[in-house]
């Protein structure tokens, strides 16, 4: 392995002519490109049933996937060449996309997210799409056919792949409704993926007869490019058909498409430093052949994601206002992201091609490898096209009403088996005072399921007691407490606070128990010292209102000693 990892780190060719086709060799290449999707689908199987601590996940998903700006960043500020073409907007764009993006997170203009997670489904399959290119390029493949039918084989297999998660696209959806969208027409998103999926199979179809073609006019192709495209489309129509879980979801493509870009990044421009004297100081220091070079390259990098993610400020009891500008930042960070990867690793560049070994194959290559746009004109046609986003989202912001109940009732008649879809409305029929309403879209969510179970029986509860059905309510909160299929990772505050509150001080004389109060209290008793302080004070208010006032006094001491602007209403 030691001589496989000399291998990775090397810029020298593989010797063999027959691995000459490889991107790193053989062993490197089915770990970072080839075999990682199938890995994606065991990693999808096993959290989708497994027990995980969500805020861990979450934390340690965010903080890779925001790291791995960090190579991109590099590459682009540390090849003196590349910078001096691209300098103008490598300057400028980073200062406006933080502006923008920090005055779009005060001003809550929703339309940025629908924004980031369209752009981030298009980053993932250029990325699958270039990978495809390369292992073209190495063979040697002569089509412009070939390359757009590569395209379009991949783009058609992901769009019905994420068309046919309702729980992706009901996030999306939802985000493009409060952003001002029109309603959809009832039927629609149960259409869309029949489409998508037809489309597909005829494009693969129509790739397929293509590819025959070319080998039987002795063309060459690359077989390493079609395992990878068979294990990308696996990847997506069976991880998307393992789990309707959006943290899931969103964690195992990451867990891909991450290892995918750290690998090629390090290998591209571990290559860049050893063939050009150019390069910076800080990219010779980095990109060594050593094995602890590379752990502190990781690990800039991941404290560069540590640094903006969003979920550890909050954690650290950040100031609200910090939160929001870094949340800010994460948003500009990662547009700037996608934007630079649509252009400075691009295939048809001489010197991309050069550092991933395929400088021998120009007069090989596809006609639409090898001619450049001018830069200057590129950045007058990105300043216009983002100028014209940043306006419609500004626009759209502003004319936008509102949600409504009716806006999440279309959403119900689009995703009617999806629980997110049912206990969204069943919120918005609460605040409006419709509980009886909301208490029967609360039951259909609980009863499909959602992936935020003692966020929805919390709502459910409080609409319950909001009707005085206070012995149903206390019955769900203890029985979601008592049930095998908790909320995996959570404290479950959301479920004990409002099960302590109603023991505490029900209406109801019959329904209160002080005694289990204290017993939840010290069974659940959360980390953070002011949801402690909290939850001592209920107990307190429990003795004090069972006629126990010595104990509810020392109960109340502890919680001021918590926190000592504690209230526990």
């Amino acid at each position: 392995m030691r001589s496989e990892f000399i291998l990775m780190t090397s810029s020298k060719p593989h010797s063999s002519h027959a691995a000459t086709e490889w991107i790193i060799s053989p062993v490197w290449d089915c770990v970072f490109f080839l075999v990682t999707p199938l890995v994606g689908i065991a990693l999808a199987k096993g959290l989708d049933v497994a027990p995980f601590d969500t805020t861990v996940l979450l934390i340690v998903t965010a903080v890779i996937a925001t790291g791995h700006h960090m190579p991109g960043f590099l590459r682009t500020y540390g090849d003196p060449e590349l910078f001096a073409r691209y300098r103008g907007r490598l300057l400028i764009a980073p200062v406006l996309l933080a502006a923008a993006c920090i005055s779009f997170r005060f001003a809550g203009i929703l339309g940025l997210d629908a924004i980031l997670l369209v752009w981030g489904v298009w980053h993932v399959l250029m990325q699958n799409y270039g990978i495809m290119r390369i292992y073209s390029a190495r063979k040697g493949e002569p089509s412009r056919m070939t390359s757009r039918l590569d395209w379009a084989v991949m783009l058609t297999w992901i769009v019905a792949a994420y068309l046919s998660s309702p729980a992706w696209t009901y996030v999306l959806h939802e985000r493009l409704y409060r952003t001002g969208m029109p309603l959809t027409p009832a039927g629609v998103m149960q259409t869309l993926p029949t489409i998508a999926w037809c489309v597909a199979v005829v494009t693969s179809i129509v790739y397929l007869m293509h590819i025959n073609g070319e080998a039987q006019r002795g063309r060459p192709t690359s077989y390493l490019k079609l395992l990878l495209l068979v294990a990308t489309v696996l990847f997506y129509t069976l991880g998307f058909q393992i789990t309707a879980n959006v943290l899931v979801i969103t964690v195992v493509i990451e867990f891909v498409h991450d290892l995918q870009y750290y690998a090629l990044a390090w290998v591209f421009q571990r290559r860049l430093v050893e063939k050009r004297l150019g390069a910076s100081s800080i990219m010779r220091l980095l990109f060594r052949p050593s094995l602890v070079v590379l752990l502190v390259y990781c690990g800039i990098c991941f404290a560069y994601g540590a640094a903006l993610t969003e979920p550890i400020a909050i954690m650290l009891h950040a100031d609200p206002s910090i939160v929001t500008v870094l949340s800010g930042l994460l948003a500009a960070a990662t547009i700037f992201h996608f934007y630079i990867d649509g252009f400075v690793w691009k295939v048809r560049q001489p010197r991309t091609r050069e550092y991933l070994g395929i400088e021998g194959s120009e007069n090989r290559a596809s006609p639409d490898i090898l001619a450049e746009p001018s830069p200057l004109r590129r950045s007058l046609i990105h300043a216009g096209i983002y100028g014209a986003i940043i306006s419609v989202l500004v626009g759209a912001h502003l004319a936008a009403a509102p949600p409504t109940i009716a806006m999440y009732e279309s959403l119900v008649q689009q995703y009617p088996t999806l629980g997110a879809s049912h206990h969204t409305l069943g919120f918005e029929l609460h605040k409006s005072g419709r509980n009886y309403e909301a208490i029967r879209e609360y039951g259909q969510a609980l009863e499909l399921g959602v992936d935020d179970r003692d966020g929805l029986v919390n709502h459910f509860a409080i609409a319950l007691e909001a009707v005085g059905r206070y012995e149903q309510a206390i019955a769900l909160l203890r029985g979601t407490l008592d049930s095998d299929s908790i909320q995996n990772g959570s404290d479950r505050r959301f479920v004990v606070r409002p099960l302590l509150r109603l023991l505490a001080t029900c209406p109801d004389e019959r329904l209160r128990d002080p005694d289990e109060v204290e017993r939840l209290v010290k069974l659940y008793l959360p980390d953070d010292k002011s949801a402690r302080a909290d939850f001592l004070e209920i107990a307190s208010i429990a003795r004090e209102t069972a006629g126990q006032p010595d104990r509810a006094a020392r109960l109340h001491q502890r919680a001021l000693a918590e926190e000592p602007d504690v209230s526990g209403k």
